[in-house]
């Protein structure tokens, strides 16, 4: 038996660009099984924009958007081949997703890129792409196939029966200048290497492959600051790395020897230095916060040389674990967390064996306490109106930078006034620095 036609609308347009690119309207309907029977799509062609997408973060054709309507309520998603398959593998259970290790069959970079939303009978929704993975890294340049599939039941979770009707009504280009290499450790590759890039204008980061390759794309022409670390291994950094305009700058090759670990347990406590576990909340956007992330930064202050990595805090707990790579030297150690007071450790030497030693060093660990801190805000007066829109960066600081905090806010172009808020502040006497900014990248 056939499922009801279902009609939908799909208006696709580059943000920021006035013109619209193409408008489809299409009718179909489909056997509720496992072979799809397209039908009443006369019209409907494969389209492919003239302009490439260029999600460089340059304020022009940086997101696909796709405007839809339906004549029934239900689920649409839209999936684009992202993952190099013919096949379109769209994700359907998010809970199995792995963040971290492209070898898993179920990392989210090896699925489509996959976005889904609940529309009503009349009702307009938006879908996005940014030109990016499930991962969020820039995808290749190359050519890519979008699909709109909706759910006749409403439900796409079911395995049983492919009770959904699908359209492949699109193709895309994405260009973008960028930055290619392979990292590797003793001539073998080292998998899921995180890889950055930043300069002047825009950043970029991605995991390595299973043969140690990475492509960082989403680049503008420039000088780059490129760096590649995985935990385990010591980072390892490449400065001046010159990209031209839609161009690839290949062969950023990085050869990463093992890694000393500095470790340890970042725990909560209140005033009184008792452990308080973390509780979940909500955030001022109104989204529920299940758990704490804890960034863990050390550095060498002489030389070049250091890592980070985070903790995490779960709801009910009072702390967490981490542990940073780095070669052996000499290292502050710093943890810092949203709401709470930044943490400073100095003076933790790791030796070639991999022992830690320094006045903070308990039983070979570097264990760091956290306490829930206060927010400062203030208004920045320029004297006259901005002849733009400026960025406010405000540093703030105690004697000898025991304890250090940071925040910003902006002031909008024409007013003369803005608002800043300084996050995670301790009592003390603080000194101040503030910076007002043109932003190279405003949006």
């Amino acid at each position: 038996m056939k499922g009801k036609g279902k009609k939908i609308r799909a208006v696709v347009f580059y943000m920021l660009i006035l013109n619209f690119l193409f408008c489809i309207n299409s009718a179909f309907s489909a056997e509720l099984t496992a072979t799809l029977e397209m039908g009443g799509t006369e019209g409907l062609t494969e389209i492919t924009s003239a302009d490439p997408l260029t999600p460089d973060e340059d304020g022009t054709k940086d997101v696909l958007a796709v405007l839809f309507s339906s004549d029934t309520e239900g689920e649409v998603r839209m999936v684009v081949n992202t993952n190099g398959d013919i096949d379109y593998d769209p994700i359907s259970d998010w809970s199995l997703i792995n963040w971290d290790d492209p070898s898993d069959a179920n990392y989210a970079g090896n699925q489509d890129y996959t976005m889904q939303e609940h529309i009503w009978v009349g009702d307009t929704r938006r879908i996005e792409w940014w030109g990016r993975d499930n991962a969020w890294s820039v995808v290749p340049n190359g050519t890519y196939k979008l699909r709109l599939e909706f759910a006749v039941d409403g439900n796409f979770a079911n395995t049983d029966i492919l009770n959904y009707t699908s359209v492949e009504f699109t193709t895309i280009e994405v260009k973008t200048a960028g930055i290619s290499g392979t990292v590797t450790s003793e001539s073998e590759p080292v998998i899921g290497a995180r890889v950055e890039g930043g300069g002047g204008f825009n950043w970029s980061c991605t995991l390595t492959d299973t043969s140690g390759n990475y492509i960082l794309s989403g680049l503008r022409e420039g000088s780059y600051h490129v760096e590649a670390r995985k935990t385990g291994y010591a980072s390892e950094f490449k400065d001046g790395v010159a990209v031209l305009a839609g161009e690839i700058t290949a062969s950023q090759d990085f050869d990463l020897s093992a890694a000393k670990l500095i470790t340890g347990t970042v725990t909560l406590r209140n005033s009184a230095g008792e452990a308080v576990n973390f509780e979940t909340y909500t955030d001022r956007w109104g989204g529920e916060i299940n758990s704490l992330w804890v960034n863990v930064n050390a550095w060498n202050p002489t030389s070049p040389g250091g890592g980070w990595n985070n903790a995490m805090i779960e709801n009910g707990e009072s702390s967490g674990a981490y542990s940073v790579s780095v070669e052996p030297g000499t290292y502050n150690v710093r943890a810092e967390s949203e709401g709470y007071a930044s943490q400073l450790i100095t003076g933790v030497t790791v030796a070639v064996d991999g022992t830690l030693s320094g006045d903070n060093v308990v039983s070979g660990a570097v264990n760091i306490d956290l306490v829930k801190a206060n927010r400062v805000y203030g208004i920045i007066d320029l004297g006259g109106p901005a002849d733009g829109n400026k960025m406010i960066n405000v540093c703030a600081w105690t004697e000898g930078r025991v304890n250090e905090a940071w925040g910003g806010g902006q002031i909008l172009e024409g007013d003369s006034t803005g608002s800043f808020e300084l996050r995670s502040v301790l009592p003390g006497t603080y000194t101040l620095r503030i910076e007002i900014m043109n932003p190279l990248n405003w949006m």
